[in-house]
């Protein structure tokens, strides 16, 4: 059996810098392609801020972010189910990040 290539966790605050490098190093990318995150994301304590909003939103129910991470552990992608919704049947937005 082989180890799984891909993985996915949700964020923690442990993750902060190395989620703060990869938005960093796909930025222009990411904004060439959609919205821009707001300024305050890319400042002191911004990372921080939205995983502890991210923890937030997966306790209430309403929306679950994940860090994609190769074999080796480093942080390659994210995954997030957004406007999570179970009443009469369970949808959520798919959206994606991959550097």
């Amino acid at each position: 059996m082989t180890a799984p290539r891909l993985r996915l966790d949700p964020p923690t605050p442990a993750d902060a810098d190395a989620l703060l490098a990869f938005e960093l190093a796909n930025r222009a990318y990411f904004e060439s392609h959609i919205n821009a995150r707001p300024a305050a994301y890319y400042e002191p304590g911004g990372v921080q801020a939205a995983i502890a909003q991210a923890q937030r939103e997966a306790a209430a129910d309403l929306g679950f972010q994940y860090l994609v991470r190769d074999a080796t552990g480093a942080l390659v992608g994210r995954v997030n189910l957004s406007r999570v919704r179970r009443a009469h049947f369970h949808a959520a937005d798919l959206g994606y990040r991959v550097g």
